[in-house]
């Protein structure tokens, strides 16, 4: 007859078989660390080869670190609640490095020797066009698009799709580098974050190896802040993720950008100040002329009225002799004194129209216009032709318009 269990039954039966078992309690596991990490407790999972542990420490331990090799003393736990096999250990005694460390180890220091580490790209002044070599387009691509478009739409953003674990991975992605190597500003290696297992194309010597050959920089934002890979060492530059890396080219645009305003501010404070110069000269020019000419007409008024007083006196004195004489000396007198007065006067209307006439707004009041073509002033007809550009400037304001035909 079958028998028939429940699910519950089933759990706590296997339970009780490894708890039963004395080969699994009380044991000590070596073995390479492949990931760790910690929230409430400890998590570590060993590997050997193609083989895989999960293990696990409930109390509070010193965290080793990916790579090391180290032997774990503790039992062989199964979870009836999660149907899941576990190794909870105690006690953690580091041996050294694994093999999979060793060979890291010796690769970071290959490639330090071949200079690939000191290779630093700077970015360009102003990025406009990106390529991004990643899985394809998920959440690193999104991630990576949307710290771009946040004002700065007009970078050209490219994707090259390649795998970025497995077999293939290092293949495509040495192709991927190769092909976008002196077509665009800045190259972002990303993906997203995972085991040591799953970055093991990025710690690869051919990958690296073609990071570090780049003839453009290269930011690589692989796995989460807290993974470090040899691409990153290869880089120009690492970002913990795709969104610090689109962060970085957007900031290094931001500077630019903001160096060009005020660049532009600086440039329109001094045309303002150059203008408003210019304006008191010219203004100064003019109180300075009507001020001499002023001065001028009443030195000659002066004269004048001293010229009449002495003559007055002079007929004073010579009319008991001679009044006739006198007379008609008075009238050559005066005659003298309406030409030296008209004469005065038309020197001073020739400095007023003078001044008036070099006054260039006075001219245009009077309905001329200066006429401009190509950042140059216009005095022939000849100079343009059917199809030509022009500015014209009025008295008050100006117009642009286009030669329709032209008159010689």
């Amino acid at each position: 007859m079958q028998n028939k269990l429940s699910v519950r039954q089933l759990n706590t039966y296997i339970k009780n078989v490894f708890e039963d078992e004395l080969v699994l309690q009380n044991i000590t596991v070596i073995g390479e660390i492949s990931e760790v990490s910690f929230s409430k407790y400890t998590f570590i999972t060993l590997k050997e080869g193609d083989c895989l542990l999960s293990c696990v420490c409930f109390g509070r331990i010193d965290l080793p670190e990916t790579g090391q090799r180290v032997a774990l003393t503790g039992s062989v736990k199964y979870s009836d609640k999660f149907s899941k096999i576990s190794f909870v250990f105690k006690n953690i005694e580091i041996i050294g490095n694994g093999l999979y460390q060793t060979e890291y180890l010796k690769l970071k220091e290959k490639l330090k020797n071949a200079g690939y580490f000191d290779k630093k790209l700077p970015l360009p002044s102003f990025i406009t066009n990106v390529c991004i070599i990643t899985s394809g387009y998920g959440s690193v691509v999104h991630d990576f698009i949307s710290g771009i478009a946040d004002g700065h739409s007009y970078i050209d953003i490219n994707v090259y799709r390649s795998s970025v674990q497995g077999e293939s991975a290092e293949k495509e992605l040495c192709a991927s580098l190769k092909k976008a190597d002196g077509k665009f500003d800045v190259v972002v290696l990303a993906r997203g974050g995972g085991s040591a297992e799953d970055l093991a194309c990025f710690n690869s010597e051919s990958v690296a190896a073609a990071v570090g050959k780049m003839k453009i920089p290269v930011i690589s934002a692989v796995g989460h802040e807290t993974d470090f890979t040899l691409c990153d060492l290869c880089a120009s530059y690492r970002t913990g993720t795709p969104s610090y890396a689109a962060k970085k080219i957007t900031e290094n645009n931001a500077a630019v950008i903001s160096k060009f305003i005020e660049l532009v501010r600086m440039l329109g404070d001094a045309a303002e100040r150059k203008i408003k110069l210019k304006s008191s000269r010219l203004a100064l020019l003019t109180a300075r002329t009507i001020f001499a000419a002023s001065n001028e007409i009443n030195l000659k008024k002066e004269k004048l009225s001293y010229l009449m007083s002495e003559i007055k006196r002079l007929q004073s004195e010579k009319m008991q002799s001679d009044s006739r004489r006198i007379e008609n000396y008075r009238h050559l007198l005066d005659d003298s004194i309406n030409k030296a007065a008209e004469t005065a006067d038309k020197s001073f209307s020739r400095s007023v129209v003078q001044l008036e006439y070099l006054n260039p707004l006075k001219i245009l009041s009077r309905g001329y216009s200066v006429v401009t073509g190509e950042g140059r002033t216009l005095n022939s007809a000849n100079e343009l032709k059917a199809g030509d550009k022009i500015n014209i400037k009025f008295y008050e304001g100006s117009v642009s318009a286009k030669v329709l035909e032209k008159e010689d």
